[in-house]
């Protein structure tokens, strides 16, 4: 296999890069959905960072880490909606979400997984049918016959919660289906 690292391993390129291809598709997709209110307020941006881990497990526990991480935020983001800066002082996660549900009748549970816990995503090998302006905006000598072609596409995975999941380093690095343990 021929391959080569992401723009040739220069560390600062891929940190300021990635970032901005996460702003840009983040906000892209703002504009689609329900969140475009929220984003003609303020444009979000990311921030990214490009670290080396000793092993796959030690890889896996970053995604076990942010998925945490993630929760933590949503928990005070959902909770600073509802409560000022000086309320939700010194209160740990359990206790704001307690705020909510007591004051507000908000479950936290109740907000969908993607706040929750944050996405995963895969690149896959996919079927996908050409419209019409791709499929014509291709050279003719490199035209497909048909318009069904493969193609890799990033693909939201339906994952449990990730710390009970016992195969973490074979969904991650091996395209296995989560198996969740007892």
């Amino acid at each position: 296999i021929d391959s080569q690292i992401f723009f040739d391993g220069k560390i600062q390129k891929m940190v300021s890069v990635l970032a901005a291809l996460a702003s840009v598709e983040f906000n892209r997709r703002c504009q689609m959905t329900m969140l475009k209110t929220a984003a003609d307020r303020s444009m979000p941006v990311f921030d990214s960072r490009v670290f080396q881990l000793p092993n796959k497990m030690e890889a896996t526990n970053a995604f076990l880490w942010r998925e945490q991480d993630a929760t933590k935020n949503a928990i005070s983001m959902a909770a600073r909606t509802m409560f000022s800066h000086k309320e939700l002082m010194n209160k740990s996660g359990n206790e704001m979400q307690e705020m909510m549900w007591q004051e507000h009748g908000v479950n936290f549970n109740d907000y969908p997984v993607f706040f929750k816990r944050g996405t995963f995503v895969r690149r896959e090998l996919d079927w996908v049918e050409l419209t019409d302006e791709t499929y014509f905006n291709i050279p003719e000598e490199h035209r497909p016959d048909g318009r069904v072609v493969q193609r890799h596409c990033m693909k939201e995975l339906d994952m449990p919660k990730f710390s009970t999941v016992t195969n973490r380093v074979e969904v991650i690095f091996d395209s296995a289906d989560p198996i969740v343990g007892g």
